[in-house]
C-alpha cells in the first residue's frame, strides 16, 4: 500500500503532478461520466495553471459510478 501524499501550501504543482510524484502513472486524457458522494472539502489551496496563481479548493469524494463517455 503506498504511504501518504506529501505536499505543503508551498507547492503549485497540479494534482495531477502531485500523484505522478507519489508514484501515480498519468495516462491519457479521456471523457468520462462519474457520480461521487462528497466526503469533505479541503481549505484554501494555490496551484499555478499556465503561469496564473489560482485559488481553489480539493474536493474529496467516493466515486459511486464511472463510465465512458461519448466523446
Amino acid at each position: 500500500m503506498p504511504g501518504p501524499i506529501y505536499t505543503s501550501r508551498d507547492d503549485y504543482a497540479t494534482p495531477v503532478n502531485i500523484l505522478v510524484r507519489n508514484g501515480g502513472v498519468k495516462g491519457d486524457m479521456r471523457t468520462v461520466t462519474a457520480l461521487y458522494r462528497v466526503r469533505s472539502v479541503s481549505e484554501n489551496k494555490i496551484v499555478n495553471v499556465g503561469g496564473r496563481t489560482l485559488r481553489c479548493h480539493d474536493l474529496f469524494a467516493y466515486p459511486l459510478y464511472v463510465a465512458a463517455g461519448n466523446g
